[in-house]
């Protein structure tokens, strides 16, 4: 179930680690920042739940964006909510772009300067698909147990 939001969440938010021992998360600083460009989320009482009922893991959270990264309890599906992927220039277009468009649901990026546009999340970003290639690998090479890398 999905939940929309009254005005886009767009920014960069600090999203606080919740399994730093994950092999996923586990290299990812403890706080570390997620830009966010979305107009709907996950209510995070439905997170809750289904975490409480051994559905999912949470990896990740932020206060605004919610929680950010999560996994199936067997750990053949990992979400991510954000936009690691995305340069500072991305965000900077999108804005630009809904600017242009007149929406009213779309203020400036939080935490994130249009005019002096910086990277505060590159580093996490190059560790959480790193540890993600390489925890594919290991489940697919190593079904029985073991890991190489």
């Amino acid at each position: 179930d999905t939940m929309k939001f009254p005005k886009k969440l767009f920014g960069v938010f600090p999203t606080r680690n919740l399994m730093p021992d994950h092999p996923i998360t586990g290299e990812l600083d403890s706080v570390f920042n997620v830009p966010q460009s979305r107009h709907a989320g996950i209510a995070d009482d439905l997170m809750l739940t289904k975490s409480d009922e051994g559905i999912i893991n949470l990896l990740a959270y932020n206060e605004d964006s919610g929680y950010t990264i999560f996994e199936s309890a067997d750990r053949r599906f990992i979400g991510h909510l954000g936009h690691p992927e995305y340069n500072s220039q991305r965000l900077v277009e999108e804005y630009r772009r809904d600017v242009k468009l007149g929406r009213t649901d779309v203020g400036a990026p939080i935490n994130f300067d249009v005019d002096n546009p910086r990277n505060v999340w590159r580093a996490n970003r190059m560790v959480f698909f790193t540890q993600w290639i390489r925890f594919v690998y290991n489940r697919v090479s190593f079904s029985d147990g073991g890991t190489l890398l």
